[in-house]
């Protein structure tokens, strides 16, 4: 199982990587999984970059909706995810053998992330 999370500031270039990995199909990719925008699921971000949670969310809509734990702008600062964020990156992370999360809203809790992820 190999996972890789890309975790950076806002324009900082990690999209460039999780483009470049989401052109590999042996890759599930998931881009900014913890951004308020998701709440327009089903509908697609005008980049495109949704198409891996529209898959998860139409195989069962209800259960996308409980575990999908997104981070607010405010909580950004905070060091640690929240005990429902975690479990969103669990899950998202056990999605497939291969996956790599782009996030923006995560760098002061890289430690945390660490102790869910190893």
């Amino acid at each position: 199982m190999s996972r890789l999370l890309v975790v950076g500031l806002r324009r900082s270039g990690t999209t460039a990587f999780w483009q470049w990995f989401r052109a590999d199909p042996a890759w599930r990719c998931f881009d900014e999984p913890f951004s308020e925008q998701l709440l327009r699921l089903p509908e697609d971000h005008e980049k495109a970059v949704w198409s891996e949670f529209i898959e998860i969310h139409r195989r069962d809509p209800a259960d996308f909706w409980e575990f999908y734990a997104p981070i607010h702008r405010a909580e950004e600062l905070r060091p640690e995810l929240t005990v429902r964020q975690a479990r969103y990156l669990e899950r998202l992370l056990d999605e497939d053998e291969r996956v790599i999360v782009d996030s923006t809203r995560c760098h002061l809790k890289l430690a945390h992330i660490a102790e869910h992820t190893s």
